[in-house]
């Protein structure tokens, strides 16, 4: 994975000012499907890009790329929420958030070229997930959340209230 290790320093992710006007014989669910549902702008460091990496291969490291990319969703939702620390390093290292970064997961897993895939897709594309859309776990919906979706094994919930 030398490719990874060139990886600009700063990438930077920017809105256009006019969102094109959608076609009237385009569906909802095409527009869903095709368009992200926020693309803030920000920027993330190589250590940012690398550690948000390993972090989803110890979190969906077998779930396949779309809960991989959702993983990786919800780590910026809670970096631009205000429930949540405002660095990736600090939602990652934030205590008992991810289950991965207490019980060794974290320290055992290798990362995969499509956990990096799925970072970099949420870093050209943005974020496909709603913005309280800020959970996920491997065994059901988190109580006191809303149920969101269920990506293989990933279950992603909403923020209540």
């Amino acid at each position: 994975m030398a490719d990874e290790k060139d990886i600009k320093k700063e990438i930077e992710i920017e809105t256009p000012e006019e969102e094109p006007e959608t076609p009237a014989e385009e569906t909802e669910a095409e527009v869903e499907s095709e368009e992200p549902v926020s693309k803030p702008v920000f920027s993330i460091s190589e250590e940012e890009y690398e550690l948000l990496a390993r972090l989803v291969a110890a979190e969906a490291e077998d779930q396949g790329f779309e809960a991989q990319y959702d993983v990786a969703c919800v780590v910026m939702n809670r970096v631009l929420s205000e429930r949540f620390p405002d660095t990736i390093t600090e939602v990652i290292w934030q205590s008992r958030q991810f289950s991965s970064m207490w019980n060794g997961r974290f320290d055992r897993t290798k990362t995969t070229e499509s956990c990096y895939e799925a970072v970099r897709h949420m870093l050209e594309v943005g974020i496909g997930l709603p913005e309280d859309v800020l959970y996920f776990t491997s065994c059901g919906y988190l109580k006191g959340t809303d149920p969101y979706t269920r990506v293989n094994e990933m279950y992603f919930s909403k923020q209540r209230g």
